[in-house]
């Protein structure tokens, strides 16, 4: 059975800056959409177009506003221009990984939840420090209602399971 666990409280990150434009068409319209009155606001990181949409699909039709990054450098200038309650992203991009952009996050004292999803050929020795610093830890191939649920257990604050963080 997975075991994971809630590292830090999730908050979203306090910028002044304005807040950026979403970068997937129809981010507020999806049909059927049960919207939240104040929708929390995802950051969905993958190179592989087809997942980015796909998360993002979910996760709006969820009640969420979701802005999407093609790698780890383009979610950094989001992240630091904008507010997000959560950070969905993918481990191995070009440019710069997950691992780096976790490791730049925590530098940062960015207090974000964090949902890393890899490969299973991606293990945890790169950046053994940011891969301590993740809420979640989905495998892929993963069942998108764990995904919900991670996301949703981590915007509502609550603890997942003790005791460990992956979800295989």
């Amino acid at each position: 059975m997975p075991c994971w666990s809630m590292k830090h409280q999730p908050t979203s990150i306090e910028r002044a800056s304005p807040e950026p434009t979403c970068s997937t068409p129809g981010a507020n319209d999806s049909p059927g959409a049960a919207m939240e009155p104040n929708p929390k606001r995802i950051l969905v990181v993958d190179d592989d177009a087809l997942v980015r949409r796909m998360v993002a699909t979910i996760l709006k039709r969820a009640g969420n506003f979701v802005q999407t990054a093609e790698d780890g450098e383009s979610a950094w200038e989001a992240l630091r221009t904008g507010t997000y309650s959560l950070l969905v992203t993918d481990c191995n991009m070009p440019r710069v990984s997950g691992l780096v952009l976790v490791d730049r996050i925590r530098s940062a004292n960015f207090a974000l939840p964090i949902i890393m999803i890899s490969g299973a050929s991606e293990g945890s020795r790169a950046f053994p420090d940011a891969w301590s610093q993740v809420d979640v830890h989905l495998s892929k191939p993963f069942e998108l209602t764990a995904l919900l649920t991670a996301v949703t257990r981590l915007l509502a604050g609550h603890p997942i399971t003790p005791g460990g963080r992956s979800m295989d």
